[in-house]
């Protein structure tokens, strides 16, 4: 049996979820946004391409959910980068988890 490293669900655990929520974002201790947190004080971070891998690997999320199993729902909720318009943000999120699910 392979060793469970905490990034793919178990199998025991995918009937029991109803929703994955996906938001690509990735620590950074100058990021652009800020949020307070109880135990660690603010914590920074930047939002980042839906396929970026130096945040969230989604297609390594989504393969992980396969394969234990789960078969329900993925949102995506990702607000628009920098730039980026509300319909671009809405097609690279068609691009990106369309290709992988």
């Amino acid at each position: 049996m392979a060793e469970n490293t905490g990034r793919t669900p178990s199998r025991g655990l995918a009937p029991h979820l109803a929703n994955v929520y996906f938001q690509n974002v990735r620590l950074n201790p100058d990021g652009a946004h800020c949020f307070p947190t109880r135990a660690k004080g603010d914590v920074r971070l930047d939002y980042v391409a839906l396929d970026d891998p130096s945040g969230m690997d989604a297609a390594e999320m989504v393969a992980a959910l396969k394969a234990s199993g789960y078969d329900g729902w993925v949102t995506v909720h990702q607000p628009p980068r920098s730039g980026e318009t509300v319909a671009d943000a809405v097609e690279e999120a068609a691009r990106v988890f369309g290709a992988l699910v």
